[in-house]
């Protein structure tokens, strides 16, 4: 079954295993009808297999066979003329019983069965008649019988009684490739797929013997039957060789050499491929064909003939090279269906400056270029979509094809089409998950249909249909396809949260949040065996969800279970905080003088965006805004069970994602936030609206979660509402998480804030220590926190105490888990070490700095600064060469110098030993048990290995021992593109990425203590950010390395090829770029003297960040990002900002509201659900004061008075009627449905005065 029937032509199968170059065959080198005939006599003998004796026999018995026949019709012909008033009064019931027979046969209607019976009784009556005439003239010549036996095998009667013994045996079966062919009179039935033919009758078939004309009534071919015989009959062909004028050609000599009439066939004008192209350039088809005719059998399509010859004329060798690679590749290999696609997209390439952008005429080169821009675009889908169909036609049953020929038809295709098609794809392949988010993308950024009432409708469809498979699978828990899907339907809800934030719903979204995280962590246990049915605990959880209760997530839950036991206790329900309920805040806005309308609604848009985040229920107030009590019916289509505990655990991790937690990892540290675990968690598909962390450019709207303390109370109660639900070693990952979350809410403050959080947060460690003493990980979590609070020395005291607690030799351990368990103290005391040199080397520089601007130090006091390392390292080796050597920990002192220089050795061949053993098979890591803390034993080990040779023999040497390793793992066939539910494959990925990260310490440490080795540090980094472009800790140290933006760095133009390569592009490396483009244009921009004038360097900076956007809004993957078009339009608000300060007249103010009206109409063709976008316009409108309102201007009694000069027309005032901006933006919002918090109406009731 084809994808697209109209497609579904398929080409002669070719095995593409077969490389060498096929032979023309024989017969089409033939210039002549005798070297035809030659031909074809040899292929006789060479395909006659039985030997002349039995020839001979064969005929004699086909004779005597053909005799019988003949004598058997005679005798047949004879008893029907005698019966023939009997035959006619049985013909009824005989028609009847055969047209029953052919109905159970060949499974057709009675009315068509009937209608073919009539017809071939008037056939069968003709035959008799001629029958009866031939039998009364018995007086005539052998060949003149044979032709009539002939003519009577014509009904299907005769012609199965006639067939000789040997036809009946099978075809011998004929190798095609030595030249021969044959004429298939099978009609093509799958025609009538492509065209709608309903009937046989319709196909179109081959007829080797036909009377009469096609397409004519029946009387009318009979009647002029002589004028209509076909050109193969033997009768035509004598008529038309006697015919005058008529050249019989038998030798090669008589062929005519200069007459026109004739074509001259040569051998090698079908072998060799540019001779086609000779042949249809030649003077004898110029007359025939016109030159886009022939460039369209030529293969050529698209363009026309001058574009091109100008195509091909300035095609570089560049593009030519690799075009006719695609070609050669597809050849050899039609089934590649992503070479099919990087063949499609290559076309941009192609045509990208070589028609439209060689005009030398600067003065008309804006116009040309905007029409050359429409004429790039429809020739650019016309040529991508004629390759598509040709890869649709090889590959019919590929959904990537079917999905791109989808994306290409956009612009093309009515939205109503478009979406049938979709939907008729998506009916076919109902389990594929890409296809469903590709779907929902479409419905999501397809303006026309766009809003958001459909987008919910198009989700709640799929997480419908996808629960009803998910149900088909449940009987085992444990398979993959059950795992696969929960994952694909637990990224669609993702998908879905974030839109509903965007958007302007954050009630909705938050509230779907602690329905799932209610309905899968906190639901109660049921009696029966076989559990609940879904729909039975869906309508069990509804009344806990209508009585109002604290949900999870607000102070006082106590989850579904609990509450559903007390479902008539109406004293816990929920009730909202005294500072939530306040709106002073309003008050003192609508207080302020001298403020416009638009400025007056962005300020109070905003604030309820930021504030009124929670939904209400319970013993809440009823609020004026409806939108805020979010329903049952709400929710309910969103309801899914998980039964995969690491796909309960992703839920929660991605709670807290869309609520703005973020993990980090540090340096030396073990990865967090790797490529792998990106891929796994799908968090690289993420598009946040605004940057993370502290980093504040853009204004925001919706509520931050380290500023906005009823957030934080918020996420801090998830944390302790739900850890105990999750069983080890999720509970273990929860602790950790949310320990790292109270640090970074505690870094974040100041003052005596900040003193009482680091209590508390030191009595929660103790409580959960309390809870689990043996839980290693929360020891080494305690440990790292102590070093942030309170510094090294207690936390050094920690992790040695801990040491000798357990003191396990890991060599001795048979698991990996065990491994990792022996290992896990030993690599954060290493961490610990090695954090503090780092302090200490940055605290020798800063000195250095200061003292060299004052005074330099000599040699003496420099070497002094340069000691205060020397016991952390002392440290470090004592504690690496007792875990190579496996021996009872002790605390280092210094008398043992010595033992470390007598064990070092030892501990460096054991570690070697152990990798190499270890790298010959690598164990697969459990990755989705452990994410997003993934850890493995090779990884500690070269960890531990590098380090004690980098103390012992060098930094260089400790960096080419990590690469062999590397290297080694690398050869065991990783990708850069690893399947996401493979686990040894992303086992592997992430210890190619740990291994580099230990490379890249190694080379920091290095360059911190001679800033001459910073260019090897370089150098190596832009070998990771090449290949480990979607790993988080490499795109933080993007700043820190690269903190220029000059195009002839390789790790920018990494950056820059990342974009338009699609496989590459990675929207979190793009914001890092974007990032340091923007710090570096702050830092010549002074926004308190916005009135001045740009600095050239400035508009640099200022230019090479839109041009880089320019470049991310123009590619599939990076245009429905919302962070992009806000910094685009962000640029474009600095640029009018300053042009409008320096030149403020009326035109350059309309003009630049225009400008930004139309980025804001190219954003919303790619992102049209985002708020923001509206609100940024808005702000950058009232910037320049053209937020306005709509407003009516009084033209005067005798302006545009009519023609016909009427007196009452003239009397009365004419107003003309100016639309506003702000009206404008507003109604765009209102027709999308996306919400606004203050309408229009609203703040036109407040201002009014009292």
């Amino acid at each position: 079954m084809s994808l697209f029937p109209a497609y579904d032509q398929k080409p002669d199968t070719e095995d593409s295993s077969i490389k060498e170059p096929v032979e023309t065959p024989q017969w089409l080198r033939n210039t002549s009808f005798m070297q035809f005939q030659e031909t074809s006599q040899v292929s006789e003998n060479r395909f006659s297999a039985a030997p002349k004796k039995g020839h001979k026999r064969e005929k004699k018995k086909s004779r005597s066979l053909s005799s019988q026949s003949r004598s058997r019709s005679r005798s047949s012909s004879r008893s029907r003329s005698r019966s023939r008033n009997l035959k006619k009064r049985k013909s009824k019931s005989r028609s009847r019983s055969r047209s029953h027979k052919r109905k159970t046969k060949r499974s057709r209607s009675r009315k068509r069965s009937r209608s073919r019976k009539r017809s071939r009784s008037g056939d069968r009556k003709r035959s008799r008649s001629h029958k009866r005439q031939r039998s009364r003239s018995r007086k005539r010549s052998k060949s003149r019988k044979r032709s009539r036996s002939r003519k009577r095998s014509r009904s299907p009667k005769s012609r199965r009684k006639s067939k000789s013994p040997s036809d009946s045996k099978k075809y011998v079966k004929i190798d095609m490739s030595d030249g021969f062919f044959k004429i298939d009179p099978k009609p093509d039935k799958t025609l009538k797929f492509a065209y709608g033919i309903n009937n046989q009758r319709g196909v179109p078939a081959y007829k080797s013997k036909i009377r009469g004309v096609l397409g004519k009534p029946y009387i009318e071919k009979m009647s002029h039957l002589e004028d209509f015989k076909r050109f193969h009959t033997k009768s035509f062909v004598k008529k038309f060789t006697k015919f005058k004028g008529v050249t019989m050609c038998h030798k090669k000599e008589d062929l005519p050499k200069s007459s026109p009439e004739y074509i001259k066939i040569d051998e090698n004008s079908t072998t060799h491929e540019d001779n086609d192209c000779d042949t249809m350039n030649s003077d004898r088809f110029s007359g025939f064909f016109d030159g886009d005719t022939a460039n369209y059998l030529a293969g050529v399509g698209g363009l026309c003939t001058d574009t091109e010859q100008a195509l091909k004329d300035n095609e570089s060798p560049h593009i030519r090279a690799k075009r006719l690679e695609f070609n050669a590749k597809l050849r050899d290999d039609p089934s590649d269906v992503n070479m099919w696609i990087q063949f499609i997209d290559f076309q941009d390439e192609i045509l990208k400056e070589s028609v439209f952008d060689d005009d030398e005429d600067i003065a008309n080169k804006t116009l040309k270029k905007k029409r050359g821009e429409v004429l790039r675009a429809k020739a650019l889908i016309e040529r991508k979509l004629a390759i598509c169909r040709t890869a649709i036609q090889k590959n019919s049953r590929s959904i990537e094809l079917a999905v791109k020929r989808l994306e290409l038809s956009r612009d093309l295709l009515d939205s109503k089409t478009l979406d049938q098609q979709w939907k008729e794809l998506i009916f076919v392949y109902p389990e594929n998950i890409d296809l469903w988010k590709k779907y929902l993308l479409f419905v999501q950024t397809f303006y026309i249909r766009f809003s958001v009432g459909e987008t919910l409708q198009a989700y709640r469809g799929a997480i419908m249909k996808l629960r009803q498979l998910q149900e088909e699978h449940a009987y085992d828990r444990h398979s993959d396809k059950l795992f696969q899907l929960e994952h694909g339907i637990l990224d669609i809800l993702s998908q879905l949260i974030i839109f509903l934030v965007q958007c302007g719903h954050y009630e909705r979204g938050l509230s779907l949040c602690q329905a799932l995280l209610e309905f899968n962590l906190c639901a109660p246990q049921f009696s029966s065996p076989g559990g609940q049915d879904l729909d039975e605990k869906i309508s069990m959880y509804e009344p806990v969800w209508e009585k109002g209760c604290a949900r999870v997530g607000e102070t006082g839950a106590m989850g579904w279970a609990y509450e559903f036991q007390r479902l008539h206790d109406m004293s816990r329900l929920y009730e909202e905080d005294e500072k939530a309920k306040s709106n002073d805040w309003e008050d003192d806005i609508l207080a302020q003088p001298d403020r416009k309308f638009g400025e007056y609604w962005l300020q109070l848009e905003i604030g309820r965006e930021q504030r009124d985040w929670g939904p209400v229920h319970g013993n809440c107030e009823e609020p004026e805004d409806r939108d805020r009590m979010v329903d049952f019916d709400v929710v309910h289509g969103f309801l899914v069970q998980f039964h995969r505990p690491e796909v309960q655990f992703r839920l929660f991790l991605v709670v807290l994602s869309l609520l703005g937690y973020r993990g980090q990892d540090t340096e030396f540290s073990n990865l967090s936030q790797s490529a792998a675990l990106q891929r796994y968690l799908n968090l690289d598909q993420i598009q946040d609206q605004n940057f993370a962390n502290k980093f504040k450019v853009l204004c925001e709207n919706l509520p931050s979660l380290y500023e906005s303390e009823p957030l934080t109370i918020f996420v801090h109660n998830l944390f302790a509402q739900l850890y105990s639900k999750f069983q080890e070693p999720y509970r273990t990952k929860a602790i950790l998480l949310w320990l790292d979350f109270e640090w970074q809410v505690v870094s974040r403050s100041e003052g005596k804030t900040a003193v009482q959080l680091r209590k508390d947060l030191k009595k929660l460690v103790k409580c959960l220590l309390k809870e689990d003493r043996n839980n290693l990980d929360v020891v080494v979590k305690f440990a790292q926190l102590t070093d942030e609070m309170d510094g090294y020395e207690a936390a050094y005291n920690i992790l040695v105490t801990a040491i000798q607690a357990s003191n396990s030799n890991f060599m001795k351990q048979n698991t990996e888990a065990g491994f990792l368990q022996a290992t896990l103290l030993y690599r954060a005391a290493a961490e610990l070490e090695l954090k503090q040199i780092v302090r200490i080397q940055q605290k020798n520089n800063a000195h250095c700095d200061i003292n060299n601007k004052n005074q330099p130090l000599n040699n003496q006091q420099q070497q002094q600064l340069d000691d205060d390392d020397t016991v952390h390292r002392n440290r470090l080796q004592w504690l690496l060469v007792h875990i190579g050597c496996g021996r009872k920990f002790t605390p280092y002192t210094p008398d043992k110098n010595d033992v470390i220089l007598t064990l070092g050795e030892a501990a460096h061949q054991a570690f070697v030993d152990w990798i190499y053993e270890d790298v010959e098979k690598i164990s697969c890591g459990n990755v989705f048990k452990m994410a997003p803390f993934v850890r493995h034993s090779i990884a500690d080990v070269v960890f531990f290995h590098a380090w004690l040779t980098r103390f012992s023999s060098g930094t260089h040497e400790a960096v080419q021992s990590v690469q062999a390793i590397r290297n080694r793992i690398q050869a065991e066939g990783t990708d850069l593109h690893v399947d996401r539910f493979d686990q040894l494959s992303l086992t592997k990925s992430f210890l190619v990425e740990s291994l580099d990260k230990i490379c890249l310490d190694l080379l920091s440490l290095h360059s911190l203590a001679n800033v001459v080795h910073k260019a090897q540090l370089t150098q190596f980094y832009h070998y990771c950010i090449k290949r480990h472009s979607s790993s988080k800790y490499f795109q933080k140290k993007l700043p820190l390395i690269q903190d220029n933006t000059s195009i002839v760095s390789p790790i920018w133009q990494e950056i820059l090829a990342s974009i338009q390569n699609p496989r590459k592009t990675n929207l979190a490396l793009i914001e890092e770029a974007c990032r340091i483009s923007i710090t570096k244009f702050l830092a010549v921009f002074n926004d308190e003297t916005s009135s001045q004038d740009i600095s050239p360097t400035g508009c640099g900076f200022l230019y090479k960040l839109s041009n880089l956007l320019e470049r991310c809004v123009s590619q599939p993957g990076l245009r429905n990002s919302p962070l992009i078009w806000r910094l685009l339009l962000w640029c474009a608000s600095i640029q009018m900002t300053t042009s409008s300060s320096r030149h403020r007249t009326d035109a350059s103010e309309e003009q630049s509201r225009e400008d930004l009206k139309v980025l804001l109409y190219r954003a919303i063709q790619d992102v049209p659900w985002c708020k923001a976008l509206y609100l940024d316009t808005a702000l950058y409108l009232a910037k320049i004061d053209q937020l306005t309102r709509t407003t009516t201007r009084i033209l005067g009694k005798n302006a545009e008075s009519s023609s016909d000069g009427e007196n009452d027309q003239n009397d009365e005032e004419r107003t003309q009627i100016i639309p506003g901006t702000l009206d404008h933006i507003s109604e765009l919002m209102v027709e999308k449905e996306i919400r606004i918090r203050v309408p229009l109406q609203e703040l036109d009731v407040l201002l009014e005065p009292v």
